[in-house]
């Protein structure tokens, strides 16, 4: 699954993953699809970690990323994703 955007001030900013990343696996588990990954995290419990594996660079890397509650639409579209432009999101 192919990284497009990494908000600032989410889990995944913070944990490091970045635009063009490729998301392989979550928890030693293959992912796919987006879909997948948005199902996984979304019954994932704010708080808990979950280890993603990506491809960055053609380099494998193991990513833990600690969940918390997602901010509401209107929160994220005022944000900036990492690539430095604004969200429209």
């Amino acid at each position: 699954v192919f990284v497009t955007e990494v908000y600032s001030g989410t889990p995944g900013a913070s944990a490091g993953l970045q635009v063009g990343d490729v998301i392989s696996s979550i928890d030693g588990e293959a992912v796919e699809t987006s879909n997948e990954v948005i199902r996984t995290v979304g019954l994932t419990p704010p708080g808990e970690t979950l280890t993603f594996g990506i491809v960055r660079d053609e380099v494998a890397l193991s990513v833990p990323v600690t969940l918390q509650m997602r901010p509401d639409d209107a929160a994220l579209s005022r944000g900036q994703s990492s690539n430095g432009q604004n969200s429209t999101k």
